[in-house]
């Protein structure tokens, strides 16, 4: 910017005035404006100094709010906390029934034979046996002197009655030998023995158990349910050894040991049962059952091996079965076993 003199003629006098102008240079010239103006152009003036800063002006308008920044990372896991008070002890669960019978085992190999049984009591005498016939006249011998009388004939075999003796023999020459002899009386009792041994299941609820439906006493496992009653249940289809009618039961021989100490005994039953063989016989109301022997508490404490000879000798009536039933005698935690050598001695009438 630059400043422009001015000299104006006004009346007598000359009036001076400054004005600003724009001037693309520095340029000093004198000029008369008009016939009563002069202009003068001197240089451009200093640059003045700067004026005080202006008062701040009013804070604008908060700005929309920024984006939401990324999640931060997942802090560290926390301490383990302590354990809780134990829970309440339960309540014992009530004990499960008892499992369905197993299925009958294969029948084993038979055990050796049994001791001989004692000599029977002699037979009554039997009827005199016949006379032996004659013997046929011996051939005419030369002259000399007769022949030996033949030997006597053989004893005839055991038996009810005495079998008749045979023929003397002829002699050679002599005359015909006398008869034989009759034959020697049968002597002794037909006594049977038969086994009932085996391996006896005793169940924790102290049930009754028996000879197999299936098997009868041929088989290695005793097992059948016969009932937790006072006395075992009657089984209408139970097998056991076959008896004829009028046969004589002598007596129960056992012996053998229990698996468990928890066993401390068995009680023993031994029965006939018959029914109507030419009429029904299906249900229990059908037979009829006789107790030949008792026994309880027979000890086999210990696990030890006992034995016992437990005479009976009842004769039974009608044909039938033999029954032998066994129940434990303890508290047991779980199936034991009796296992056991026996048989039962009988006789028909």
């Amino acid at each position: 910017m630059s400043l422009q003199l001015q000299i104006r003629h006004v009346g007598s006098a000359f009036v001076l005035a400054w004005r600003p102008i724009d001037v693309p240079a520095v340029v000093s010239q004198f000029r008369p404006a008009s016939p009563d103006t002069l202009s003068l152009v001197g240089p451009r003036g200093e640059t003045g100094p700067r004026g005080e800063t202006g008062a701040r002006g009013a804070p604008g308008p908060i700005g929309p709010a920024g984006p939401i920044g990324p999640a931060g990372p997942i802090g560290p896991a926390g301490m383990q906390g302590a354990a809780g008070p134990p829970g309440a002890d339960s309540t014992n669960g009530q004990d499960g029934s008892d499992g369905a019978d197993g299925a009958t085992g294969a029948v084993g190999p038979a055990g050796p034979a049994g001791p001989p049984g004692s000599d029977g009591a002699d037979g009554t005498d039997g009827t005199s046996g016949q006379d032996g016939s004659d013997g046929a006249d011996g051939a005419t011998g030369a002259v000399g002197p007769a022949g030996p009388p033949g030997a006597n004939g053989a004893d005839g075999a055991d038996g009810t009655d005495g079998q008749d003796g045979s023929d003397g023999a002829v002699g050679a020459t002599g005359p015909a030998g006398s008869p034989g002899a009759d034959g020697a009386d049968g002597s002794g009792t037909n006594v049977h023995s038969v086994e009932v041994g085996g391996r006896w299941y005793l169940y924790s609820n102290l049930r009754w158990v028996g000879f197999s439906f299936n098997y009868g006493a041929q088989t290695e496992n005793h097992s059948q349910n016969g009932g937790v009653g006072t006395e075992p249940q009657i089984l209408w289809h139970q097998l056991g050894p076959y008896l004829p009618d009028g046969a004589t039961v002598h007596d129960l021989r056992i012996a053998g040991y229990a698996n468990a100490l928890e066993v401390t005994g068995i009680d023993l039953r031994i029965y006939h049962q018959t029914g109507p063989w030419a009429g029904t016989w299906n249900n229990a109301g059908d037979v009829t059952r006789t107790l030949l022997h008792a026994s309880d508490n027979l000890d086999f404490s210990g696990g030890n091996m006992r034995r016992y000879n437990l005479n009976i000798n009842a004769a039974v009536s009608g044909e039938g079965y033999l029954l032998m039933m066994v129940r434990p005698i303890g508290t047991l935690s779980s199936t034991r076993f009796l296992l056991s050598s026996a048989n039962v001695q009988w006789s028909p009438a």
